[in-house]
């Protein structure tokens, strides 16, 4: 059984349980875009996000300023990083990061223009992918070791107790999804 959660960015979106007000914008030929780390948001701290066995999250993101280790999406967690795609230490480069292996992308992220991103785990493999192509892969055994009590975020990460982790993401995203499945190179 394969399950798709895609994660919708609209003012009326309802599964996630803070709503903040969101800022939209309009880059470059782009529409129903969100400033996620100024309107980040928080799933609810169920199962859905837990992985069990493979997962893909998949995100269009549009960087305004380099800042270190900014957070796109993923689940941090409340001693250890659970699993997330971010921004590198500069801010220049996505990282995939899970509490059983991290893969660095090879390929920068322009400031001022749009990048896909794509994030694999499954089969024994974490992948890192760039605009369709693959920038980083490594090897990994077990899965991310993800909790209920922690909520999948986007634009800024939160522990269980609500309190804020990392830095937020400073620009915007459009089209972010997380899969219950490894996605391939042809699907992403």
């Amino acid at each position: 059984r394969r399950t798709k959660v895609v994660i919708f960015i609209l003012a009326s979106f309802v599964a996630f349980t803070k709503i903040v007000p969101l800022v939209r914008a309009q880059p470059p030929a782009q529409v129903n875009v969100v400033a996620i780390g100024l309107s980040p948001l928080e799933a609810p701290t169920n199962a859905s996000f837990v992985p069990a066995s493979a997962f893909t999250m998949e995100a269009w993101i549009y960087p305004t300023s380099n800042t270190p280790y900014a957070w796109i999406m993923g689940m941090d967690g409340d001693s250890s990083l659970t699993y997330a795609l971010l921004m590198n230490s500069d801010g220049t480069k996505p990282l995939f990061l899970t509490s059983m292996g991290n893969v660095g992308g090879d390929s920068i992220s322009p400031l001022f223009q749009w990048t896909h991103l794509a994030a694999v785990y499954g089969g024994g493999t974490i992948q890192l992918f760039v605009n369709g192509q693959l920038s980083a892969s490594g090897t990994t055994s077990g899965f991310p070791l993800a909790k209920v009590t922690v909520p999948f975020s986007i634009g800024f990460a939160f522990k269980s107790d609500g309190s804020p982790d990392f830095y937020a993401f400073p620009g915007y995203a459009q089209d972010l999804s997380y899969w219950s499945v490894a996605r391939t190179q042809l699907q992403i």
